[in-house]
């Protein structure tokens, strides 16, 4: 069966109508973003965007490294799913409604293996998700970088709105590097609070070197760059957009007094922050927001030498 934008939309609508915990959550996650508030920085065209949603916590505390010791079940796995969790099968992958999102809609799509999460040679079936939704872009949060299933690949499909801070990027960025009609592009200094690279596909068989090149580039880490990952479609062109990391969580990560539960993943990276309470919801503002993205983005020198190397 051949999955078309129609198809998964029409799914989106039949999961919530027989499967209460996931309706019950988007309903909660319409009334939150009813009462979004929009955080504008000063001197960038960056917008980040909090709301509150409280069954975020579960992810927001998620100890990767239990998953990665397999001392918990795999919630992706076939065999764990809830009963009422449909699917849809694409390729090695089944498409999942996530019910606990954090966009109308959100979609989860495993692999049918329990295999890591690792992008490695998957950025073009990334890429190529794009066209499977209405309005939604992709996202991959690496093992060591939010994923809250480090221990099973994944990739999510959230609402097309979340990704508005990259586009100005395309016309006002530096290209530091060009294969055929495709680019890779520095964001300018004035268009963004995080150091990303921008990867314009004009044709998807470049995906491969051109995703290549700008991961050689980072910084080694085990099992992978420390990285988050969005896609989306544009017009024509793919739009890869990777975002090198320093750490998982900043200093502040916590429950206790002074602290706050905040542990970005590629939604923060893109300016959206779900937050599991009204505590998160009022500490976050430009300042601390800048601060967060200071301690688990590379620094400016690192992200110097990243755009060396790519464009030799």
């Amino acid at each position: 069966m051949k999955i078309t934008p129609q198809f998964t939309k029409s799914f989106f609508t039949t999961q919530l109508e027989v499967w209460p915990l996931a309706s019950i959550n988007y309903t909660i996650l319409e009334t939150a973003l009813g009462n979004e508030s929009e955080i504008i920085f000063e001197n960038q065209s960056w917008i980040a965007d909090k709301f509150v949603v409280s069954y975020r916590k579960g992810s927001l505390t998620a100890d990767p490294k239990a998953a990665l010791m397999g001392e918990r079940p795999c919630f992706l796995c076939g065999k764990s799913r809830p009963s009422e969790q449909l699917k849809l099968e694409w390729n090695d992958y089944d498409i999942l409604v996530n019910p606990y999102p954090i966009s109308v809609p959100h979609f989860t799509i495993a692999h049918k293996e329990h295999i890591p999460q690792r992008i490695d040679g998957h950025i073009s079936e990334m890429a190529s998700m794009t066209s499977l939704f209405d309005n939604c872009g992709l996202f991959y949060n690496g093992p060591l970088c939010g994923a809250s299933a480090p221990d099973h690949l994944h990739f999510q499909a959230f609402d097309l709105h979340n990704f508005k801070n990259l586009l100005p990027s395309l016309k006002n960025g530096t290209v530091i590097y060009r294969h055929g009609g495709s680019r890779i592009i520095v964001p300018a200094s004035n268009l963004t609070a995080v150091p990303f690279i921008l990867i314009d596909v004009a044709e998807d068989s470049d995906i491969p070197a051109l995703f290549d090149r700008v991961v050689s580039a980072l910084p080694s880490a085990d099992p992978e760059p420390m990285m988050n990952i969005a896609a989306i479609r544009h017009e024509s062109h793919t739009l890869i957009a990777v975002f090198p990391r320093h750490k998982h969580r900043p200093a502040c990560y916590g429950s206790g007094e002074g602290q706050l539960l905040v542990s970005p993943a590629t939604a923060e990276m893109l300016g959206t922050f779900p937050c599991a309470s009204q505590k998160e919801f009022e500490a976050l503002d430009e300042e601390t927001i800048r601060k967060i993205y200071g301690e688990v983005c590379v620094n400016p020198e690192v992200f110097d030498e990243i755009i060396e190397k790519i464009s030799q």
